[in-house]
């Protein structure tokens, strides 16, 4: 019977203590991409597996984390329930189209104490009534972000 070696034993343990720290790491930035899939929720939405919608890349993004849209595209409405960046690269357009009926809003902020930073979006009203609503919450951070054809406000905080 042969023994492991002492160096052999000491990666052994180093990869166990490092693998929960990368998977931890991949959930502080997401990424969307129009090419992306959100099966790669499996991949935590990283870079080389980003998800198609901000929804999905947020149920994957730790608290005070960020989700970058990589390349162009419309990225769908989403619920914020945590603080966390919403970030379009410049020249990337990210979309939120806003249609009708149902959840009229394309961003929802109502959980109390979240700060929410949305840097570069575009939102479109397609009959849809506001582009952000926050209901609750202690910060918002809205820059460079272009809202259009919306029935009510582009933005409402109450």
């Amino acid at each position: 019977m042969t023994r492991p070696s002492r160096f052999a034993a000491a990666a052994l343990v180093a990869a166990g203590l490092l693998a929960p720290l990368a998977a931890e790491a991949a959930g502080t930035r997401t990424h969307v991409s129009n090419a992306g899939n959100d099966a790669n929720a499996a991949f935590s939405c990283d870079y080389a597996h980003p998800c198609r919608t901000f929804a999905v890349a947020l149920a994957n993004t730790t608290a005070g984390g960020e989700i970058l849209a990589i390349d162009s595209s419309g990225y769908g409405k989403v619920t914020i329930d945590r603080s966390v960046a919403i970030i379009a690269a410049p020249g990337v357009f990210a979309g939120i189209g806003v249609g009708a009926g149902g959840n009229a809003t394309g961003v929802a902020i109502a959980t109390a104490g979240v700060n929410v930073v949305l840097r570069g979006l575009t939102l479109t009203g397609q009959g849809g009534t506001s582009g952000i609503d926050m209901s609750n919450g202690a910060g918002l951070s809205v820059e460079n972000c272009d809202f259009s054809n919306f029935t009510g406000a582009g933005v409402t905080v109450s």
